[in-house]
């Protein structure tokens, strides 16, 4: 079940949103799973809806109940102009879900290269962790994300830094490429430690 601005919000219609707020809509409706109308919006790159929905009151760092920000979910399906509008209205960048990744994170973990672009232009530190000692470069590194790993040491992201638990534990971005079977990552990052 949803409610009319959730749809709205959606399809990405922001007149309609607009009318829908004006008119007294929820813009903290959430569905079963925490979902508010902005994290749809997020999710589907509609960053003009997404502005008008915290302009009209969402709030714009909301959670899911897994944790996940709209500006999560924009960088998990590359949407970097939602991104873009999303730290233009107050984001923030470094905060985590409950499994513990950054907007960045999730980015650098699917390989997409503008999202990251667009991410650190907006304040996300590239050297942040998770609960592993993991960073987003190490994550590019893992998946084999050539674009992601050079975006990231071009904004001055550590190489040298080492995983400190889990499967990766004592590793750098390189080793780890190199574990993983991504020579083409590995050529990036070697003469970089």
């Amino acid at each position: 079940l949803c409610s009319p601005l959730w749809w709205a919000a959606a399809e990405g219609h922001t007149e309609i949103v607009a009318m829908l707020q004006a008119a007294g809509a929820n813009s903290e409706w959430a569905n079963g799973t925490g979902w508010t109308p902005l994290h749809i919006s997020a999710r589907l790159g509609h960053d003009l809806t997404a502005a008008q929905l915290v302009e009209g009151g969402a709030e714009v760092d909301a959670a899911t109940r897994s944790g996940a920000t709209a500006l999560m979910w924009a960088a998990a399906f590359d949407k970097p102009r939602c991104i873009e509008a999303l730290l233009e209205l107050g984001a923030d960048a470094g905060l985590q879900d409950k499994a513990g990744r950054t907007a960045l994170r999730i980015a650098a973990f699917r390989g997409h290269d503008q999202s990251c672009q667009r991410l650190v232009e907006g304040r996300a530190k590239v050297d942040a962790t998770n609960q592993h000692g993991m960073t987003a470069l190490m994550f590019a590194a893992y998946w084999g994300h050539p674009a992601c790993v050079e975006v990231l040491l071009r904004v001055g992201a550590d190489p040298s830094l080492r995983a400190t638990s889990g499967g990766c534990e004592g590793a750098t971005a390189l080793q780890i490429a190199d574990r993983q079977g991504k020579p083409h990552v590995g050529l990036l990052l070697e003469d970089k430690v």
